[in-house]
């Protein structure tokens, strides 16, 4: 073992470096501090629990932060795993807004809230906190270049309640008080989050029975496919597993999966000579880890990771110069994650969520890395994976642009993996996918066999929610809510149905009270309550964007008998509202909601990447008042109770068009007389062209 000294020696200082991290992190003391005093002190939750203090439970953990910011109901704090050990897991529990689907449905005897599924998010490392995944991927508060906070607008938190939880013991801000706390197999892990969620459950029983899945990044993928077979197998919470969501995950053998010197070489980031250095290093670690599983994974990390061991960079950082590892795209660590690591590490925000100002952030992921080293790095899960494959919906993304997982590596694992979709696999077809802001160039590309939903996203590092936010979003929404999806509109498309989450929680969908219903106008307008009527459709979204215009939506009725409502949004114009010509929008499709329109097209709100809005320099709406209609019945917001009420010819549709219209301008009345002109894309050009204003309007 003598030429292997030099391995020993870097085991010593593996310090807090993630075995699975596209960029380092500052170190810290090994085990976790605590200033005096009860006011800083962690909040342990599992004595209330045990005590049934339900409610002071819940009261003690809120955040108000997420409160304050974004309107969001938020807890946090610790639950304990394992008494005897003193092991502790810290979770953020941040819950749904709304659901998209019931939001534009009837069911007014019910909390929307109710039907939001319970996603539990686990990050990778190991031991990296989950709050990355809440504040630089996908949560609801995102923290930008500059290191403010900004509300994101695409968030899986508007439908879902979701649990960000630091895992295992020992990463993030958990901890334990005892070095037999920290897990040696997944067996370990997933019994820790099992024992969480049996607790969780108890202090928040109202997510008890609700669909449930597991998300997980890299690392944390592995636990997503250990704690999901382990729920299904025991069956003893009150969850209803419905699918696992594996981020570029380490699910392979890991010196298979993490051999990237093929593919560096093919992106041009190695030349001959440090392809062959590479693939001779990886060689040599295939035969450390038959001897000693740790000095192994000492020998990885000094290889392809951001370690700087007695200040000396690792083999990938020398061989492309690059200081950070995760895409072939990114040469070093992006503003947004230094700022993010100094905004968590504050005392302000650690006390803000219950952890505490002592307790320092990853202080014992040395302790937790080399357990994990001992056993379950080097362990094959093909067993588990596919239990989990036959049983458990999946949907799988690699990136294509992952310098630490190769996609090519994870594809030919799961084409040689043995379950019962792998014919499936083999013959299924690949399809390029499409995100709604962009139907021309591909996300990514999708394969669909059995349970499966395997995808490649375009662009994507291995942090693929960071890299491509939009992409990764599209792709889990779809997951997670395509049934209900379809519950709106039998005729609803689904770029429209994206692009709508946008607006959906400004514009009058709901009346607003406690009722969730929609806003029906045509009452108030009947009854000449005209005043009334446009308080109610105000909608304030556009003035604090800095559009100078009033606005309205909501629901009028062009067919009573069947119930069938057209949903519009009506934006005056900017300049000499009193005089401007109207205009009436349509959209294509058929059933695109016009709103695609407004944000993406023409109107003075323009949806841009990652999900933000932001005034539109040339928009019709300056010099014109818009009605964006969802049009025919049943497109965009639109809906009828009776399915034979749904246009069969052009007729039809410009029928129910001039009904809208009849009534609009009662509600309306100062644009009788106007300038009036009727504008609409791809199918709607057919119908925009028939539709004949009658003299008396």
């Amino acid at each position: 073992m003598g030429k292997y000294g030099t391995v020993l020696l870097c085991v010593a200082f593996l310090g807090l470096q993630l075995l699975i991290e596209t960029a380092g992190s500052p170190r810290r003391n090994n085990r976790p501090s605590q200033k005096r005093g009860e006011d800083d002190k962690p909040l342990f939750l599992t004595p209330y629990i045990q005590n049934g203090s339900i409610q002071a439970g819940q009261r003690r953990s809120q955040v108000e932060l997420f409160k304050s910011r974004i309107g969001a109901n938020a807890h946090s704090g610790y639950i304990t795993v394992n008494e005897s050990t003193g092991s502790h897991l810290f979770f953020l529990y941040i819950k749904a807004k709304r659901v998209f689907a019931h939001s534009v449905s009837f069911l007014p005897s019910k909390d929307p809230r109710m039907e939001a599924p319970l996603l539990l998010w686990l990050e990778g490392g190991p031991g990296k906190s989950a709050l990355f995944g809440q504040f630089l991927e996908g949560g609801p508060l995102g923290i930008a270049a500059d290191g403010h906070l900004y509300r994101r607008q695409l968030t899986l938190q508007e439908e879902a309640n979701i649990v960000y939880l630091d895992q295992p013991v020992g990463g993030g801000y958990s901890f334990t008080r005892d070095p037999r706390g920290f897990a040696r197999t997944l067996d370990d892990i997933t019994g820790s989050i099992e024992e969480f969620l049996r607790q969780f459950l108890e202090l928040f029983p109202e997510n008890k029975n609700r669909r449930f899945y597991a998300i997980g990044e890299s690392y944390g993928g592995r636990s997503t496919l250990g704690i999901v077979n382990r729920l299904r197998v025991n069956g003893t919470l009150p969850l209803r597993v419905s699918g696992a969501i594996l981020g570029v995950p380490f699910i392979a053998p890991l010196l298979d999966l993490m051999d990237s010197s093929d593919y560096l070489y093919n992106t041009g980031l190695l030349d001959g000579r440090g392809h062959e250095l590479f693939a001779e290093r990886f060689r040599q670690i295939k035969q450390v880890v038959e001897v000693n599983s740790t000095i192994a994974a000492g020998l990885l990390l000094k290889t392809v990771f951001n370690a700087r061991i007695d200040d000396e960079p690792s083999l990938y950082q020398q061989l492309t110069g690059y200081t950070d590892h995760g895409s072939v795209l990114r040469m070093r660590p992006e503003p947004e994650t230094v700022r993010y690591a100094e905004y968590i590490t504050s005392d302000a925000f650690k006390r803000s969520i219950h952890v505490a100002g002592g307790v320092s952030l990853e202080a014992q992921r040395f302790h937790l890395q080399v357990g994990l080293a001992q056993e379950d790095y080097f362990t094959d899960i093909s067993d588990t994976v596919a239990k989990v494959l036959d049983s458990t919906r999946v949907l799988l993304y690699t990136g294509q642009m992952d310098t630490v997982f190769p996609a090519v590596n994870t594809d030919r694992y799961l084409r040689q993996l043995d379950w019962s979709g792998r014919q499936d696999l083999e013959s299924a077809k690949r399809e390029p996918w499409y995100t709604f802001v962009d139907t021309r160039t591909p996300a990514g590309y999708v394969t669909r066999a059995r349970n499966l939903t395997y995808v490649l996203v375009s662009r994507a590092g291995h942090q693929a929610a960071f890299d491509e936010p939009l992409a990764v979003f599209d792709l889990m929404y779809r997951f997670i809510h395509v049934t209900e999806a379809r519950q709106v509109s039998v005729a609803m498309k689904a770029s429209s149905l994206w692009v709508c989450i946008v607006l959906a929680g400004s514009l009058q969908l709901s009346s607003g009270s406690t009722d969730p219903g929609p806003l029906f106008l045509t009452p108030l307008i009947e009854a000449c309550n005209f005043t009334e009527a446009k308080n109610r459709s105000n909608v304030t979204l556009f003035k604090p964007a800095g559009i100078n215009a009033n606005a309205h939506s909501g629901y009028i009725t062009v067919n009573k008998t069947a119930n069938s409502n057209l949903f519009f949004l009506f934006i005056e114009a900017e300049d000499q509202p009193s005089t401007a010509p109207l205009m009436l929008w349509t959209q294509g499709g058929p059933g695109f909601s016009a709103l695609f329109g407004m944000l993406l097209q023409n109107g003075p709100l323009a949806f841009q990447l990652p999900g933000n809005l932001s005034k539109r320099e040339h928009s019709i709406q300056k010099n014109v008042s818009v009605i964006y209609l969802d049009v025919p019945v049943g497109a965009g917001f639109s809906f009828t109770n009776d399915t034979s009420a749904y246009s069969k010819t052009l007729a039809d549709i410009t029928k129910d068009i001039v009904e809208f219209l009849r009534q609009f301008l009662q509600l309306f009345p100062e644009y009788q007389g106007r300038e009036f002109y009727a504008a609409g894309d791809s199918y709607s050009g057919a119908y925009t062209l028939l539709i004949q204003i009658p003299k008396t309007f």
